[in-house]
């Protein structure tokens, strides 16, 4: 039977009041989300074009974030800002809303002026983008207005809260933006400080016109520091509120994960490992050697499994300090396994990884959504939901092993598997971190057909994993190596810039091919830690010292652990160039550090057989100790004239070119008694190339004299007679101690124990290339 004409033009006018009403709504959330309302879930009616520019607004505001925390590795961290950059930064902010408010006013004018029988068909049809929302495909002719109004209802909370979460995340990034600034300007005071201060003690009348002036300019400066000091806190606080506001606005708006299906997942052999990005003109040192014995280890387990509890197959580690080439070689070591038809996977978690960790999300989560990010194809726009920072699209753990479980020849490679396993402090984090080691194992190690190699700052991280695998049993672990030059050519041919390279800079680097390139002597690498090391400087440097003397890995330096040579198990080995910058970091508390640290730079700019290198490292070496022993550190037999002292370290005046006329220039110190350690710098300078003088009120001895020999050479002119000791310390010393005209001639084991692992690790005997490599390794091994 057939409805009046009447009635059919009823429900026709009604249909359409309907679908206008229903497409106004969407244009207005599209307005709201485009002023600001950060990545609101859109219902899959509206364009994705429209919401994809909420999203570019979210990720701009996130990016303005800058959150490295300290337990990333950050290659190329995010630089303090000055206030020019900050107000052209925020102009442009204002520019971009401004175009986004009118465009999203005219969307939704548009919107409601358009077709309104039209765009409701548009509205009915799903998206191809969005396969997972079909119940809300429902078209709006044939939807139940009752019951469709608490859908709105809750889309509009949602949409609400979602912009209350966007707008505490733009509020936290004006506040971190804030923080970093004043982080500078105190960092700029700090040295500004120190540097007056430093001058004011090399003066030798403090109270001439030169002192006063300098006096002067250190009051006004210690004002700034401590206006500073203040803006900082402010800052901090300021900060500290907003990331509250963000954390609670996250609890309101998160959304539901939204899981892949494995169908989605593309084929193992078209997942690409990154090319790695190499520098124009740079050619890799002993990157071949190093992956050819990392592809033997692949071999030799990949088509094991684990038969039995003592016959457990290890993974494979690569541990290197930062910026020391390990993502390079995993990109390298990739690249070998495609070419030997391997299936290879390969994941990173340090800063430069395009999968960035969620908010509040657990380790075993971030690792299957970042395996599942390397397994989708590269032109799958699911790809970049599965990456969003923002966004709520995962992989389950039973999705990836079910697609695994039928591959053979897969190979894992884990860049920096350390930003991983963070050893969280509550259980649900520890329980996450068990789950995503246990996953590891399970799929890669304890199934024939596959294995995983990692990469991490520390070998440390191994044993954190295989005891998260397996418990209190026991798994193995393969160490293979990475780049080390063992001749200086190598590093000379790596491009024209270093054809003029001495033995002396390149143990600045400790031989390192990458850290060469990367770093040189940019100190950005501590650039994140700068307030860690303000807020105990002294539990810091106690730490600091413990491990370059006692080897002792400390729990204060986990932070800093990048920093460090990793390839040693369980004893922490400071490079040269990162342990300088350490020191200058710390001058603020011990202004004899950054001295110290400064004198360790020298290095560098020594030249082949100058001995200034060697200098300089015996030279921090007492340094060090001195101030160790002051903070209640390790005694040593030679130091002397310390007690109850304060230690400052100085250069002596040029002009100088005897001891008596080099104390005769000393400054005044600020507080009796002190000790003075002194470096000499004139080439013609006699008898001596440091010394010590232990400074009273109304007196000056000269406690001790050393006399540096790069090589062999023995005593040949006697110690000044004024000295209480005097030692010859010689690159290459005798297995037996020795006294020759009042001189003390250490043996080689006694120095290198007076120096510590780290700065042993940087003495002469490591600088000249070996005849046979096999004695350079031996030689390496035994300093270590």
């Amino acid at each position: 039977m057939s409805r009046p004409a009447a009635t059919s033009r009823k429900v026709g006018r009604a249909v359409v009041l309907l679908a206008l009403l229903w497409v106004s709504l969407r244009a207005t959330q599209t307005a709201r989300a485009l002023l600001g309302a950060g990545a609101v879930q859109f219902p899959r009616s509206v364009p994705p074009g429209i919401w994809a520019q909420s999203l570019l607004v979210a990720r701009r505001a996130k990016a303005g974030d800058g959150e490295a925390e300290d337990h990333e590795d950050v290659k190329g961290p995010l630089q303090p800002r000055e206030d020019e950059d900050q107000a052209s930064e925020k102009d442009q902010e204002e520019a971009t809303t401004e175009v986004s408010r009118k465009k999203a006013v005219d969307e939704a004018a548009s919107a409601q002026t358009a077709d309104p029988v039209e765009d409701a068909k548009q509205a009915s049809e799903p998206s191809e983008s969005e396969d997972e929302d079909k119940e809300q495909a429902a078209s709006a002719q044939t939807a139940d207005p009752v019951e469709d109004a608490p859908k709105d209802e809750q889309l509009q909370k949602t949409a609400l809260e979602n912009e209350d979460l966007a707008a505490a995340r733009r509020q936290r990034a004006v506040a971190l933006r804030g923080l970093e600034t004043a982080q500078s300007r105190l960092e700029r005071a700090e040295a500004l400080a120190a540097y007056l201060q430093e001058q004011l003690l090399e003066l030798k009348d403090s109270s001439s016109e030169r002192a006063n002036e300098i006096k002067q300019d250190l009051r006004e400066a210690e004002q700034k520091l401590n206006e500073a000091e203040t803006k900082l806190e402010t800052a901090q606080q300021k900060y500290e509120e907003a990331q509250a506001k963000v954390q609670a606005g996250r609890g309101q708006a998160k959304a539901a994960p939204r899981v892949i299906k494995e169908e989605a997942l593309g084929p193992l052999s078209q997942a690409r490992v990154p090319a790695a990005k190499l520098q124009d003109g740079q050619r890799l040192v002993g990157i071949d050697a190093c992956v050819k014995a990392c592809m033997g280890l692949i071999e030799k387990y990949i088509n094991r499994s684990d038969v039995s509890v003592t016959n457990r197959v290890p993974p494979t580690c690569a541990a290197r300090c930062a910026r020391g080439g390990k993502t390079t070689f995993l990109l390298k070591l990739g690249e070998r396994l495609a070419e030997a038809e391997y299936l290879p996977i390969f994941v990173s978690f340090n800063g430069e990884s395009p999968v960035k960790r969620r908010d509040n999300e657990l380790a075993d989560e971030w690792l299957y959504r970042t395996i599942a990010y390397a397994l989708l194809p590269a032109n799958s726009s699911l790809r970049q939901d599965v990456a969003d920072e923002f966004g709520n699209k995962t992989c389950q753990k039973s999705t990836l092993q079910s697609y695994f479980e039928c591959q053979k020849n897969v190979v894992l490679l884990v860049d920096e598997l350390n930003q991983l396993l963070l050893r969280g402090p509550t259980q649900e984090e520890k329980n996450a971190e068990q789950d995503a080691a246990r996953f590891m194992k399970n799929v890669f190690l304890g199934s024939e057909g596959a294995y995983m190699v990692f990469t991490s700052h520390i070998q440390s991280t191994g044993l954190d994993l295989t005891q998260c695998m397996e418990g209190d049993s026991v798994r193995g672990l393969e160490i293979t190596g990475l780049p080390f030059a063992d001749e200086l050519g190598e590093l000379q041919n790596m491009s024209s810039a270093f054809s003029g390279l001495t033995h002396m800079k390149a143990a600045y680097y400790s031989r390192v091919p990458a850290l060469l390139w990367s770093s040189h002597d940019d100190g950005s690498l501590l650039s994140q830690k700068f307030s860690q090391i303000r807020e105990d400087p002294q539990q810091h440097l106690a730490a600091f010292l413990r491990e370059v003397f006692a080897g002792t890995l400390m729990r204060e330096m986990e932070a800093f652990r990048q920093l460090t040579d990793g390839s040693q198990k369980d004893r922490p080995i400071w490079i040269p160039c990162f342990m300088s910058h350490f020191l200058i970091q710390c001058s603020s508390a011990c202004p004899a550090c950054g001295v110290l640290g400064r004198w360790l730079q020298g290095m560098q700019a020594a030249e082949e057989k100058d001995g200034k290198a060697w200098e300089k490292i015996i030279a921090v070496a007492f340094g060090l100790r001195y101030i160790w022993q002051q903070m209640g550190g390790e005694e040593h037999g030679w130091l002397h004239g310390h007690e109850g002292a304060a230690i400052q370290c100085l250069d002596a005046n040029p002009a100088a070119k005897t001891v008596e006329q080099a104390m005769q220039q000393l400054p005044q110190p600020l507080q009796y008694p002190t000790l003075q350690l002194v470096l000499p710098s004139h080439a013609q300078f006699e008898a001596v190339d440091l010394f010590a003088v232990r400074r009273k009120a109304d007196s000056a001895d000269l406690v001790m004299v050393a006399q540096q020999k790069e090589g062999s050479a023995s005593v040949n002119h006697p110690r000044p007679q004024t000295a209480k000791h005097a030692y010859w310390m010689r690159g290459s010393s005798t297995q037996n101690a020795k006294t020759k005209d009042g001189w003390i001639l250490p043996s080689q084991s006694e120095i290198e124990k007076f120096l510590g692992h780290s700065l042993a690790a940087a003495a002469p005997a490591t600088w000249r290339d070996p005849v046979d490599k096999q004695q350079r390794l031996a030689a390496r091994t035994a300093l270590l």
